[in-house]
């Protein structure tokens, strides 16, 4: 068993581990890896014309989505998580990587801009802040086992009577912009924007929304067999986290099933609440994606 605190590594990291074991019992050297103690030193010092840009691009964001929950939110939050999971038939699969390759996009792009225009249906207003992980990797550090990714606070504007197909545009604009700054940590992109704290709930956005693709390589064991296998959630670092996974099959071309997930705050969501969500979210994106 291979466990592991998301402090620790990313996932890229699994497939660095999943290759170095593989090598190790098959009786050959690994590839040489990079230390994280490299990477550190190259991260310790930020621009602070890229602080300055996300303070600009996320200046007048709501101080937190109205959405609607079952109970007021606490003082402080409780972290308790309920967690549920809806299929994503595979025809609505297949309709989303068509539609993301159509329009340049990715399935994240596509994802973000659903669950905006969503929220605005659900009352949460028209100025949608979503979070989102981003790696900090590139081709030095392609072999290093760590953490290496930031998060980034990507706001769209789901006001007016816009096409889905113009809002998938503008994530696809605002994440793409994002990344031209994926080096400022989140902690410093907060202390710029200085936004008014709470230990209620997140800073600058409350909802994360994530795309898991299933890596390619896998685990190889002499004489048996390797599964990788989910973990149980059961703490709430936002009010909702939503993410998106690959067909079981590893097709990533809208030939299986995928699952949506949905780890919501207890202290604001019940199970039944969520659960409801989650099939609303794989209904609404079937919808636009068949009238974009």
């Amino acid at each position: 068993v291979i466990a592991a605190h998301h402090i620790a590594v990313d996932e890229a990291s699994f497939r660095v581990i999943r290759e170095d074991l593989s090598a190790l019992l098959a009786g050959r050297d690994p590839a040489p890896t990079v230390p994280f103690g490299m990477f550190a030193a190259a991260e310790s010092t930020s621009d602070s014309d890229a602080v300055e840009r996300w303070r600009e691009r996320l200046r007048g964001i709501p101080v937190e989505l109205d959405l609607p929950t079952d109970r007021p939110r606490p003082e402080k939050a409780g972290y308790r998580a309920e967690t549920v999971e809806a299929v994503v038939p595979a025809a609505t699969v297949a309709a989303l990587d068509a539609f993301a390759t159509a329009h340049g996009a990715t399935r994240l792009m596509v994802l973000h801009a659903a669950v905006a225009s969503l929220f605005r249906a659900l009352g949460a207003g028209s100025d949608i802040v979503l979070g989102t992980p981003a790696t900090t990797r590139d081709a030095r550090f392609e072999r290093t086992v760590g953490y290496l990714v930031n998060t980034l606070p990507l706001r769209i504007d789901v006001a007016g009577d816009a096409t889905f197909a113009a809002l998938v545009d503008q994530a696809r604009d605002a994440l793409l912009d994002g990344l031209d700054d994926v080096g400022v940590p989140f902690e410093e992109i907060v202390d710029a924007c200085a936004p008014r704290r709470s230990l209620a709930r997140h800073p600058l956005f409350q909802t994360m929304v994530t795309v898991e693709e299933r890596e390619g390589s896998t685990l190889d064991l002499p004489g048996g067999m390797a599964r990788e296998r989910p973990g149980l959630v059961d703490a709430a670092r936002f009010d909702l986290a939503i993410r998106y996974r690959d067909p079981e099959d590893g097709s990533a071309t809208g030939e299986g099933e995928g699952v949506l997930t949905i780890v919501a705050a207890s202290d604001l969501f019940d199970r039944s609440t969520t659960q409801r969500l989650a099939r609303r979210l794989v209904t609404w994106i079937g919808r636009l994606l068949a009238e974009p």
